[in-house]
This record gives structure tokens, sequence and C-alpha cells, in this order.
């Protein structure tokens, strides 16, 4: 197999996707936002980004900043 996936939450309808990373790498994670609120995560080959991604969930974030791949997650988590 080639792709793992990792996935935390659920999702709705109305969420609010936001992408990390790239499709075409085959490495990339989408976060599920609920009135800025992180309320799932689906990560493709992305262990580190998970794990991050699984200590901001239910957390309130910034769209803008999730969607900058060059911004490190790991300093909301302070």
């Amino acid at each position: 197999y080639e792709l793992k996936l990792q996935m935390v939450g659920f999702s709705s309808d109305g969420a609010t996707q936001v992408l990390r990373g790239n499709k075409s790498d085959n490495a990339f994670a989408v976060l599920y936002l609920d009135e800025g609120a992180i309320v799932a995560v689906d990560a493709v080959n992305s262990p580190r980004e998970f794990m991050v991604d699984r200590q901001l969930y239910g957390r309130q974030v910034d769209a803008v900043q999730l969607a900058d791949s060059q911004f490190d997650l790991k300093d909301l988590l302070a």
C-alpha cells in the first residue's frame, strides 16, 4: 500500500475545509472547521502533521494560519 490515512473526528456538510500540503505529492491533511474549531482531520502520508492536528482537535484556530503550510502549527499548542 502506498497511502497511510489517519483520521480523527467527524466532519459535517457545512464544515469549512482547509488543505495543508499538496495532494499531488500524496502527502497532505484536510482539516474541517465548524465555527472556527477543528472538528475533524483526514491526513494522508503525513504522520507528523496528524500528531499536531490531533492535539489541536476541538480548539478554535485561524483558518488562514492553517492554510499556510509554512506556519508551524506547534506554535498554536503553547
